[in-house]
């Protein structure tokens, strides 16, 4: 469980450190995952709940099927056991915010010098390339649920994209 607040954001990087096999991300693969996981949790914390106190979303690792010790690990509550593999497994996040409309979202075209230059507005480009694949159900019984699936060193989704 984390605060939906921006500063509390850094939990991520620590929980990550936390997580058998996720720890043992290290270069691009790490930063790519931290990044993507960082940005969706700030999306759902600035937009979703415009970070109002007291507010928190739920993040989640459930390895891939088969990996010993499978279970869900959530942020702040341990980690799962010892995985043998990071492909295949997921991320889901779930949170009460106000729900996102992915049929709005349009990729950045990064040839253009004023997208590169505008600083903001990013992170769905970011959470799309640095995924092998992105859903989002919106309003569920259970409020949003994100999936997030990565593999380190995998091709990204089509930055174009959203599945929902």
């Amino acid at each position: 469980r984390l605060p939906a607040r921006l500063e509390a954001l850094g939990a991520i990087r620590s929980w990550l450190d936390d997580v058998p096999l996720l720890r043992d991300l290290r270069g691009d693969d790490a930063e790519r995952l931290r990044a993507a996981l960082y940005e969706a949790c700030a999306n759902i914390a600035e937009h979703g709940y415009r970070e109002h106190a007291g507010r928190s979303l739920d993040l989640w690792w459930l390895p891939p099927e088969g990996a010993p010790g499978r279970g869900a690990a959530r942020a702040g509550h341990g980690p799962p056991g010892a995985a043998e593999a990071i492909g295949g497994g997921w991320f889901v996040i779930r949170d009460d915010g106000v729900p996102f409309r992915p049929e709005a979202w349009k990729g950045s075209d990064f040839a253009e010098s004023s997208v590169r230059r505008r600083g903001r507005g990013l992170g769905l480009d970011i959470i799309h390339r640095a995924m092998r694949e992105v859903h989002y159900q919106p309003a569920t019984a259970r409020g949003n649920v994100t999936l997030l699936g990565f593999s380190p060193a995998a091709g990204a989704t089509d930055p174009g994209r959203v599945a929902a």
